[in-house]
């Protein structure tokens, strides 16, 4: 297992070795929420006949959708957001192609995880799932300008001088609407 800085594409390109199979990358970057540029990271990644494995949970499909900028496989945590109340212990795969087929032999062999009473409660939190993203984003959007300087300000010191100007053109363009 190799750790990449991914907010520095070319750290990526040179670490790739003749046993790499995958890069598997969050969305955003979690603590410091850095938005990576998808579409390049799967270039590269494919590039090397390796697997784009993304993790999406903080995003949700509702705010970026993976599959659609060419990742191989997407990650969620339905614990979390999809579900949206914290009583379940779940994830979900999506893809498609020879890895997941690979997924679905393991799964059938070793059986699906979660409940049948926590696929139902992750089902029933995602009926609601766009309009809990939907308000969540619109309260960011309306936080008074002072919060939202202090915020900035706290992110570029966490994120040691990096510009947030350059992550949001890169998350304005994964938007799917």
């Amino acid at each position: 297992m190799t750790f990449v800085d991914l907010t520095d594409l070319t750290s990526l390109d040179a670490a790739f070795r003749p046993t790499t199979r995958a890069v598997f990358f969050e969305v955003f970057t979690n603590p410091l929420l850095d938005v990576l540029d998808i579409e390049t990271i799967v270039a590269i990644t494919h590039d090397h006949d390796a697997l784009a494995v993304v993790d999406n949970t903080f995003a949700t499909p509702v705010l970026i959708r993976p599959l659609e900028l060419g990742a191989d496989i997407v990650i969620h945590s339905a614990t979390k957001y999809l579900a949206g109340h914290g009583r379940v212990l779940a994830g979900a795969l999506a893809g498609g192609g020879p890895a997941m087929d690979a997924i679905a032999v393991m799964r059938r062999r070793l059986g699906t995880i979660t409940t049948p009473h926590n696929a139902a409660a992750v089902i029933e939190g995602m009926s609601t799932l766009e309009l809990r993203v939907d308000r969540a984003s619109a309260t960011a959007d309306g936080w008074p300008p002072l919060r939202r300087d202090a915020l900035v300000r706290t992110a570029q010191a966490g994120a040691q001088g990096r510009s947030l100007r350059r992550f949001h053109a890169i998350h304005q363009g994964h938007q799917p609407r």
